[in-house]
């Protein structure tokens, strides 16, 4: 969780993933991108409503060399 939420370039990748895989997500996508001193509790927002978000979220900690 703090890789992600420290790599903006690897956030930006997987917010796109998360778009694409759940539009239900984007709220939380949207605060979290718009609010960084709230993003840690996005990201949590996402997680406990779709449990999916978090194949999306393993997908941009792996993709953080990219």
């Amino acid at each position: 969780m703090h890789l992600m939420l420290e790599k903006k370039e690897s956030r930006r990748g997987a917010v796109r993933l998360l778009l694409e895989e759940k539009e239900g997500c984007r709220e939380a996508v949207c605060l979290m991108l718009e609010k960084k001193e709230s993003r840690r509790e996005a990201v949590h927002l996402m997680l406990e409503e779709k449990e999916s978000c978090l194949e999306a979220v393993c997908l941009m900690l792996e993709k953080k060399g990219d």
